[in-house]
């Protein structure tokens, strides 16, 4: 379209001629790039943001599009955002709406202002709407230092902006305030939204929304049943999955997918559907108004939603939470972890106590001269207080057909919990079918844990001797600390390893585990006490029985014995735990 402009645009810069400003515009918008306009305006499709410590430095976020953020609309690169810097300063929005609104007519489509949202220190809304909004104290003062506009314009209408900047130029100016140049505009593409944008979460009469609705926030609190459906990584990345292939998996897909991950995937879209977040519509799953907002959500906040399910899996439950129905004795003496003794140089006029004599000799020999030894008081260290040893824990998971949804997901849980709370190596070694893998070595790695255990799907058989025996292997092999074989088991053995009897087999490597003098744990069932029972008599062990392999059931039994195993006494033959 033909542009008029005013001529105090030549002023921008050593551009004179319009139609380039708009050239130069699209360009860089089109490249998913921030420009400056001017000295103090800068535009994009993106959030920016500004640290106090460099003002005159903003960055943009390419990650954060603004109307995902700011609207919740699904397509990105429809609305640009202009901030026109300034003094720390209030500066009255309904005047610079006023403002706005003789820019519109003198381009000759004030209409183009229904599509225009205003934000100052003191306020703002629709540039034609009533201007009672944006009054929420951490949005006002989020807004100090600049004017913000965001707009809804076509191609042919972005010569509208430079009407735009120079309205609110001169409205600053002539509110008294002075104008703050922009000495640079950084690229922010870092992955994932890092910044906090709470402060921008405000009602409002906008017109820009989209198909999403009114945002409830944009802030790190979720909704609040979010973490009814999502409980651990696994299902957080089946959501996110789901989410970004728009939820559109069919039913005639899911109802012939009989695999583990079939059903969780099925256990995943049921609670969504449960919560609202989903309707079936002629066989394909649709996303509802409120699923449109958990996906604004999960998409920009992928790295909150993380970090808090992260700190949820670190919370201890109380010791209490686990009341196994019934467990076996100790048959013999457990093996227990002495705490490790510290040794510490002799304060001077101190008791010298519990001499640390290697230690000392040591010290001494390190000053030794042309073949004379000799023994000074700085040589001399002491014993100190004892610490705690570590643990080291192997979890041994039944990953059979059984297992599979809500049992296998509490025994992950269990694993992610012990690496986060403790400075304890962590492997997991599954049995299925006819086969025993170890999906994770003795670790403090959260990203090889992750790993490991997306790779385990429940299926088949159940080859619990082979599963023992190569636990004991794996033990043996590694530089472990006084190591904890934890067996996670819903049934009893179905795959024999040595003889055509699974279940003698599995006694076998009890006794084996007892020879090596593993200090040993199983969780099971009701219906499996009696076997459950011999195998962990013959392995020298504990035994809970407990009525659901449970989340917190799980944490607090291997709680319960981690910390057996540090205390100084060892526990009685024949005592319940």
């Amino acid at each position: 379209m033909a542009m008029t402009v005013p001529e105090e645009f030549i002023r921008l810069g050593d551009i004179v001629a319009a139609a380039r400003l708009t050239e130069r515009l699209r360009d860089h918008l089109g490249r998913a790039r921030g420009v400056r306009l001017g000295d103090t305006g800068v535009i994009s499709n993106f959030v920016h943001l500004t640290n106090p410590a460099a003002p005159g430095v903003v960055r943009v976020l390419t990650k954060a599009d603004a109307g995902r953020v700011f609207y919740r609309r699904r397509e990105r690169g429809r609305i640009l955002h202009l901030d026109i810097f300034h003094e720390i300063a209030y500066v009255d929005h309904t005047a610079v709406a006023e403002a706005l609104k003789r820019a519109g007519a003198a381009f000759g489509r004030p209409a183009l202002l229904d599509r225009v949202d205003l934000q100052t220190a003191t306020g703002g809304g629709r540039v034609t709407g009533s201007l009672n909004y944006g009054l929420k104290p951490t949005l006002r003062r989020a807004h100090l230092s600049h004017v913000h506009l965001a707009m809804l314009l076509t191609e042919e209408e972005y010569p509208f902006v430079f009407y735009c900047l120079l309205a609110v130029e001169r409205e600053i100016l002539a509110q008294g305030w002075e104008l703050r140049a922009v000495e640079a505009v950084v690229h922010d593409a870092s992955e994932g939204r890092t910044a906090d944008l709470t402060p921008y979460s405000t009602p409002s009469d906008s017109l820009l929304r989209g198909e999403g609705g009114q945002p409830k926030g944009h802030g790190p609190m979720p909704p609040e049943d979010l973490w009814e459906i999502v409980q651990d990584p696994d299902t957080l990345n089946q959501v996110y999955s789901l989410v970004e292939d728009n939820l559109t998996a069919e039913m005639d897909q899911l109802a012939v997918d009989d695999s583990a991950a079939g059903g969780e995937l099925r256990e995943v879209i049921r609670k969504l559907k449960d919560r609202g977040y989903l309707e079936l519509r002629g066989g394909q799953y649709q996303l509802t108004e409120r699923g449109r907002d958990l996906v604004e959500y999960l998409l920009n906040y992928r790295r909150e939603v993380e970090m808090a399910l992260r700190k949820m899996i670190r919370r201890l439950p109380p010791l209490t939470t686990a009341r196994p129905r019934a467990s076996s004795g100790v048959r013999g003496k457990r093996r227990r972890c002495l705490r490790s003794r510290t040794v510490e140089a002799a304060e001077k006029g101190a008791w010298l106590g519990d001499l640390a004599w290697p230690e000392t000799v040591v010290e001494a020999m390190a000053r030794r001269r042309r073949g004379r030894f000799s023994l000074r008081r700085e040589d001399i260290r002491v014993y100190g207080g004892r610490g705690p040893v570590r643990v080291d824990i192997c979890l041994l998971l039944d990953a059979s057909a059984s297992m599979a949804g809500e049992r296998i997901r509490a025994a992950k849980h269990l694993a992610r919990h012990l690496l986060f709370t403790g400075p304890q190596k962590v492997a997991v070694v599954a049995f299925q079918e006819r086969e025993v893998k170890v999906y994770v070595p003795f670790t403090r790695s959260a990203a090889l844990l992750d790993e490991g255990l997306r790779a385990i799907r429940p299926f088949g058989l159940t080859p619990l001797a082979e599963g023992l025996w190569r636990c004991c292997e794996l033990i043996s092999s590694s530089r472990t600390r006084n190591a904890l074989l934890l067996l996670i088991t819903d049934g009893v053995p179905t795959v024999p390893k040595w003889s055509v009897n699974p279940i003698e087999d599995a006694l076998e490597a009890g006794r084996e585990l007892s020879r090596r003098k593993v200090n040993f744990t199983c969780i099971g069932l009701e219906p499996n006490r009696q076997f459950l029972r011999q195998l962990s008599d013959r392995a020298g062990g504990r035994l809970y029985i407990v009525d659901e392999l449970e989340k917190d059931t799980l944490v607090a039994i291997a709680h319960r014995e981690w910390t057996g195993l540090l205390d100084q006494s060892p526990r009685k033959a024949g005592s319940r735990p």
